[in-house]
């Protein structure tokens, strides 16, 4: 995909997540007028004449998941398939102005959002074991969605661990006497809860 056409999907991503936000609070009548602007605009009034066809909604699908969890901290393999299941659909759902699939997408990220907010708190009881080597890949672009709670579960761990060695390495290098070698494990989790 060209630029150009990148930022007309791009416009389009943030126009239904405007549209999808607003749709529990307005008419949906302005929903589906909204959609249908949307789609004369790229039809008729892009240079390109954008037809709103299974390529162009399946591209613009991967730029929405992109925005959605762009750092995939968030959703899984199995909440991208969910919402693949609803890409022929989009064209339809666009002309209503019932966008099934951002009212899912919201839904099922809030849900991963909610199971981290109470992983985490036990994660910080947790003595954190810095002996044992460990990686974890922080460049989205080279890892997949987590295929199981239990490698969203671990990402969280080590991200947290990770976290914390950084601060640690910061304060040791900004070498403020008061605090090197002397921050404890729970101040430096204390510290990354408020980052959270």
């Amino acid at each position: 995909m060209n630029s150009k056409n990148k930022l007309i999907v791009i416009i389009m991503i943030l126009a239904l997540f405007y549209i999808s936000s607003n749709h529990f609070t307005q008419a949906k009548t302005n929903n589906g007028q909204l959609s249908k602007l949307i789609i004369k605009s790229l039809e008729n009034w892009h240079y390109s004449g954008k037809l709103l066809n299974k390529r162009f909604t399946e591209e613009g699908f991967s730029e929405f998941i992109k925005v959605l969890d762009f750092d995939k901290r968030f959703l899984m393999r199995s909440d991208i398939d969910i919402l693949k299941l609803k890409i022929d659909s989009l064209k339809d759902e666009l002309k209503s102005g019932n966008i099934e699939l951002m009212r899912l997408a919201f839904e099922l990220k809030d849900k991963r959002i909610d199971q981290i907010i109470k992983l985490y708190p036990s994660l910080l009881d947790k003595k954190l074991d810095y002996t044992k080597d460990e990686n974890i890949e922080i460049d989205s672009e080279k890892r997949d969605f987590f295929s199981n709670i239990t490698q969203l579960k671990d990402y969280w761990r080590k991200r947290l661990k990770y976290r914390i060695i950084v601060r640690y390495i910061s304060l040791s290098r900004a070498n403020d006497k008061k605090n090197k070698g002397k921050i404890s494990d729970k101040e430096l989790k204390k510290k990354q809860e408020q980052k959270f």
